[in-house]
């Protein structure tokens, strides 16, 4: 089909149909468009970007989704605070939603500021065969932390770096943050970011075609992983591109994603540089949703939003970066506001470096 049911016009392809059905007044009528390609893909607002069950196993099962999307929303703040502290009790005054049961009012905030709203895709289908096993990055990793020249001979975006206490920190032991995923501290909680392992590039990490119904993506870039122990809190920050990221094995998050509205992005300038920016900003920020993750889903990180991530059960995070043709406005926002400042040379290089792919792309 490639005649819009309500208005009748023709389309060229499935793509640009798809495209036409996600303005504002169809997107609530959950129109699904069969991808010219195998597997079909749905159009909407599902639970479940990639739903297709001859598409994935049964452990993302609609159900699984389904179920998570219900859970109390207080109660999942509540464990918030029982495990990282009575601090983020502020999260219960923070107005935020599950991602799947957004306001018309929040879906607008995020379509207005950047390339989408945040969503869920089939883990599963990030890899051109199958995921790599938990055990394989950690012998990734322990290769890469004891390799001579790792810390030497390379640039400080290609480095892995230790996190503790809200901020990098050299002087950590790198093997402590291992350990910690055998007996997490949450009192000295470490992590370890920027990771390039190698199982990452031979399995296949790539995006899923399911990623074209919300966004047509470009440049696919930047694989890293992240290394969290169960108690790791990564703070709010925000990204200058879009991103797609998947835990393995039996790690699980929650992430509390905003939109790069001005309101949020002025918010996030004047506590820039600074620490505890989500428990300052919470009871400020607008338009926040919810989502967890485990090993069957992906997570579409639309640019410029900024979010925070807590570790239920520790592991690996493997993340991408790329650019669509709807997200010019949100890194250009990015740098009006100067958040590109606080960044070291290089990531300000590489945020620079954004703007003009999405600049080709958007005026190709």
């Amino acid at each position: 089909m490639r005649n819009c049911p309500y208005c009748g016009k023709r389309h060229s392809n499935a793509s640009r149909l798809r495209k036409h059905l996600r303005q504002r007044k169809y997107r609530e009528r959950n129109i699904f468009i069969a991808a010219e390609r195998p597997g079909a893909v749905g159009v909407g607002k599902p639970d479940y970007i990639g739903n297709d069950s001859k598409n994935y196993s049964p452990i993302s099962s609609t159900e699984t989704l389904q179920a998570v999307s219900q859970e109390d929303l207080s109660s999942i703040l509540r464990g918030i605070q029982a495990d990282f502290g009575p601090e983020f009790g502020v999260l219960t005054k923070s107005h935020l939603s599950h991602w799947n049961r957004m306001s018309e009012h929040k879906q607008d905030l995020w379509y207005k500021a950047t390339s989408s709203i945040p969503y869920l895709l089939n883990g599963s289908h990030c890899w051109r065969g199958r995921a790599p096993l938990a055990r394989e990055l950690f012998m990734d990793t322990i290769r890469e932390i004891s390799t001579e020249n790792s810390m030497t001979q390379k640039t400080s975006e290609t480095q892995f770096r230790v996190n503790f206490q809200g901020e990098v920190d050299e002087a950590f032991d790198p093997y402590l943050v291992l350990s910690q995923l055998i007996d997490p501290d949450p009192n000295k909680t470490a992590f370890l970011t920027g990771l390039r392992l190698p199982s990452v590039d031979n399995f296949g990490f790539r995006l899923p075609c399911d990623v074209s119904t919300v966004v047509e993506p470009f440049d696919e870039t930047n694989n890293q992983v992240n290394l969290t122990p169960k108690y790791s809190f990564v703070d709010l920050h925000t990204g200058s591109a879009d991103g797609l990221s998947t835990v393995i094995g039996d790690c699980r998050k929650i992430w509390l994603l905003y939109p790069p509205t001005d309101k949020n992005l002025k918010a996030m300038q004047s506590v820039d540089g600074q620490r505890a920016k989500l428990l300052r900003l919470a009871h400020q920020l607008e338009g926040g949703v919810l989502i967890k993750t485990t090993s069957s889903h992906a997570i579409f990180i639309p640019v410029g939003c900024a979010y925070a991530t807590f570790t239920l059960q520790g592991g690996y995070l493997v993340i991408k970066d790329f650019t669509t043709a709807k997200s010019l406005n949100a890194i250009a926002s990015f740098i009006f506001y100067r958040l590109d400042e606080a960044l070291p040379i290089e990531a300000r290089e590489v945020c620079f470096d954004w703007f003009e792919r999405c600049l080709d792309v958007t005026f190709a």
